[in-house]
């Protein structure tokens, strides 16, 4: 059905008038629209509707019922991606398996995603990202997920939504048409404990499992041990083994045998700005840059300072959609900063859109706000006085990049460049 006819929903503006008029004449066999003037020659096939959304969303909820995958969708403060191409590298060893593409995770992206589906498809992987209340309800909706995974539920987007009660909310959303006999898996998370209504059977992950043990984390690997399984990740960092608890469990629940897994995980590649390890120049770059919260700010400072070697320049770009706190949420990323005993300063007044991040490291640096860490406040006060000319680089909003290097003062010289994501499986 959908490899011979092109479908296109169409909002009604001059833009998207031009858009369906060109798709057409490149080969497009048909679109929706909620115009009935909007007829363009050349079309196969016109779907006159009321909601050009909502029709686009049933017509791929239709067709993924036809072949009826088994469907696990995932959502997340952060790590909603990493975890979806983890599950993609273990759940494709054991059959075929259609996810979402990149970060195509609201309800267009759902609506590709659930077209890719083929008659021989046995697993479908859909991420579910959001800005309000509704929106993965809505991905939930037309998804149909036999398992849900919550990755965590953080900060992420507290300017609009207000508070992380609501946040947790708007994840738990994840359930609300989960199938009868289907499982949520989430992060052990008090607040999403406490909305919990247990309508459906519940696992829980973390770091605190009793079940866990944590054998080697090194600068390109972490090696761990969860319920007498030992595990092998190419990526370090504890909140990578944290993304693969959620993986295992998935899996195991599907019955996907303990060799697939073991296999799935290791073959795990990060994608485009997720830890992507390169050496430009002769100095080593990690660029992290995807967009970022504080958790998974947080996460990548730690993993950064505690696992990798020699001297260390640590980039840091402001957080967006932090509401009326974000200069203490950015202050909290300075004092992570500090503890590794060398900080970077993001300090150019300049601009406006640098000023929260600026304000933030001024805030910690000079005590105020009853910072708590007086001996690491020190070090990065000694670390401005013998660094200044760090004091002038920036990255751009919402965006994060920690940098690895040799010697600290050539990072002026070191740029960037965007290249082709890795497969996710090696």
């Amino acid at each position: 059905m959908f490899k011979n006819i092109s479908f296109i929903f169409y909002c009604c503006s001059e833009f998207f008038k031009n858009f369906i008029e060109s798709a057409v004449k490149s080969g497009a066999a048909g679109y929706f629209t909620s115009d009935k003037t909007k007829i363009f020659e050349n079309a196969q096939v016109v779907f006159f509707v009321p909601d050009t959304k909502e029709a686009y969303l049933r017509l791929a909820n239709f067709h993924k019922n036809k072949i009826n995958p088994f469907t696990i969708m995932i959502t997340g403060s952060s790590g909603k991606t990493t975890v979806k191409e983890m599950m993609y590298c273990v759940f494709s060893l054991a059959g075929k398996t259609v996810k979402s593409v990149l970060n195509h995770n609201n309800e267009t992206g759902l609506c590709q995603t659930l077209s890719a589906v083929e008659n021989d498809t046995e697993y479908l992987i859909v991420e579910a990202g959001m800005r309000g209340f509704g929106e993965i309800e809505l991905i939930s909706e037309y998804a149909e997920p036999d398992i849900g995974v919550i990755v965590n539920s953080g900060t992420a987007h507290i300017g609009r939504l207000g508070s992380e009660l609501n946040i947790a909310k708007a994840k738990f959303e994840i359930t609300t048409h989960l199938k009868p006999d289907g499982i949520l898996i989430s992060h052990d998370n008090k607040l999403i404990k406490q909305i919990n209504d247990n309508k459906h059977k519940t696992i829980y992950f973390s770091l605190d499992d009793k079940n866990l043990k944590i054998k080697e984390m090194t600068s390109e690997s972490s090696l761990f041990e969860y319920k007498g399984i030992d595990y092998k990740l190419s990526v370090p960092g504890l909140h990578n083994v944290q993304n693969a608890l959620s993986v295992i469990e998935a899996a195991l629940w599907s019955n996907i045998s303990v060799e697939l897994i073991k296999k799935g995980l290791e073959n795990f590649v990060p994608i485009e700005k997720r830890w992507n390890i390169v050496q430009i120049g002769g100095y080593n770059i990690i660029n992290d840059s995807y967009n970022s919260n504080p958790e998974s700010v947080k996460a990548a400072i730690q993993t950064f300072l505690e696992y990798t070697k020699g001297v260390k320049v640590l980039v840091l770009g402001d957080m967006g959609e932090l509401g009326k706190n974000e200069v203490l949420y950015h202050k909290f990323g300075a004092l992570e900063v500090a503890k590794g005993g060398r900080a970077f300063e993001n300090a150019d007044r300049k601009e406006q859109h640098q000023k929260p991040v600026a304000n933030g490291l001024h805030s910690a640096v000079d005590g105020r706000d009853g910072a708590p860490d007086r001996a690491a406040l020190e070090r990065l006060r000694r670390f401005r006085q013998q660094r200044p000319h760090f004091r002038q680089l920036v990255v751009p909003r919402c965006q994060r990049v920690l940098q690895v290097i040799d010697d600290p003062v050539v990072i002026q010289k070191v740029h960037l460049q965007n290249g082709m994501a890795p497969h996710p499986c090696g």
